[in-house]
C-alpha cells in the first residue's frame, strides 16, 4: 500500500517561502518550498509532475519534521478521473506509478472506476492496479 501523496518537512524549520499555490502544476525536482533552519536553507522538491491541490503551510510558519506542506495530484490521476484514455496510455508507457494516491487516499483506478471509460480501467488493471 502506498501512502497518499503529502510532501512533508524533512526536518524542524522555519518556511521561508512557499514557490507553488494551490492549482499549480510543476515539475518532478521543482522546487516548491524553501526552509530555514540554523541558518541554511533546505529546499523541498516536488517528488512528481502534478498539481498541487493543497499547501498547508505559508511563509513564516514554524514546521517540524513529518508536519505537511504540501499535496497534489499525479498526471495520471488526473487523466484517470477525467476518463482520458489516450493520456492515460502514454504516462503508463512512460512509467507513471498505479499504486500513487491522491490527498484523499485515492488511486487513478478509484477515480477511473467512477468514469464511464471502460479502456481506462483496463489500462490501469493491465498494469498491476488493484
Amino acid at each position: 500500500m502506498s501512502e497518499p501523496v503529502v510532501v512533508t518537512s524533512p526536518m524542524q524549520a522555519t518556511v521561508v517561502l512557499f514557490r507553488s499555490s494551490s492549482g499549480e502544476g510543476v515539475h518532478e525536482g521543482t522546487a516548491v518550498v524553501v526552509l530555514e533552519s540554523m541558518k541554511m536553507e533546505h529546499h523541498v522538491d516536488a517528488p512528481f509532475e502534478g498539481t498541487i491541490t493543497a499547501c498547508f503551510v505559508s511563509a513564516g510558519q514554524a514546521v517540524s519534521a513529518g508536519d505537511p506542506l504540501f499535496g497534489g495530484d499525479t498526471a495520471l490521476i488526473m487523466a484517470a478521473r477525467s476518463s482520458w484514455s489516450e493520456v492515460v496510455k502514454l504516462l503508463l508507457e512512460k512509467g507513471a506509478s498505479v499504486k500513487v494516491m491522491d490527498k484523499d487516499g485515492k488511486t487513478a483506478l478509484e477515480w477511473a472506476l467512477k468514469g464511464d471509460n471502460p479502456e481506462v480501467l483496463k489500462l490501469l488493471k493491465d498494469h498491476g492496479a488493484k
